[in-house]
Protein backbone atom coordinates (compact mmCIF):
# COMPACT_ATOMS: atom_id res chain seq x y z
CA UNK A 1 0.00 0.00 0.00
CA UNK A 2 2.77 2.42 0.90
CA UNK A 3 4.58 1.64 -2.35
CA UNK A 4 1.40 2.47 -4.28
CA UNK A 5 1.19 5.90 -2.64
CA UNK A 6 4.81 6.73 -3.46
CA UNK A 7 4.52 5.78 -7.13
CA UNK A 8 1.06 7.28 -7.72
CA UNK A 9 0.80 10.13 -10.18
CA UNK A 10 -1.69 12.97 -10.31
CA UNK A 11 -3.46 14.87 -7.57
CA UNK A 12 -5.50 13.54 -4.71
CA UNK A 13 -8.93 14.88 -3.86
CA UNK A 14 -7.56 16.58 -0.75
CA UNK A 15 -4.89 18.41 -2.76
CA UNK A 16 -7.49 19.64 -5.24
CA UNK A 17 -9.81 20.79 -2.46
CA UNK A 18 -7.02 22.66 -0.64
CA UNK A 19 -6.00 24.34 -3.89
CA UNK A 20 -9.61 25.36 -4.58
CA UNK A 21 -9.87 26.79 -1.05
CA UNK A 22 -6.70 28.85 -1.48
CA UNK A 23 -7.82 30.16 -4.88
CA UNK A 24 -11.28 31.00 -3.50
CA UNK A 25 -9.84 32.95 -0.57
CA UNK A 26 -7.57 34.83 -2.97
CA UNK A 27 -10.48 35.70 -5.25
CA UNK A 28 -12.56 36.91 -2.31
CA UNK A 29 -9.68 39.13 -1.20
CA UNK A 30 -9.34 40.58 -4.71
CA UNK A 31 -13.08 41.19 -4.91
CA UNK A 32 -13.06 42.98 -1.58
CA UNK A 33 -10.12 45.11 -2.70
CA UNK A 34 -11.92 45.96 -5.94
CA UNK A 35 -15.09 47.06 -4.13
CA UNK A 36 -13.06 49.15 -1.70
CA UNK A 37 -11.24 50.84 -4.59
CA UNK A 38 -14.53 51.64 -6.36
CA UNK A 39 -15.99 53.18 -3.19
CA UNK A 40 -12.82 55.20 -2.60
CA UNK A 41 -12.89 56.47 -6.18
CA UNK A 42 -16.49 57.59 -5.73
CA UNK A 43 -15.65 59.53 -2.57
CA UNK A 44 -12.66 61.15 -4.29
CA UNK A 45 -14.87 62.19 -7.20
CA UNK A 46 -17.37 63.78 -4.78
CA UNK A 47 -14.55 65.76 -3.15
CA UNK A 48 -13.33 67.02 -6.52
CA UNK A 49 -16.83 68.19 -7.44
CA UNK A 50 -17.32 69.80 -4.01
CA UNK A 51 -14.07 71.79 -4.22
CA UNK A 52 -14.64 73.20 -7.71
Amino acid sequence: MCKLMINSKGFSLIEVMVTMLIVSVGMLALGSFYLSAIQSEGRAQERVVATH
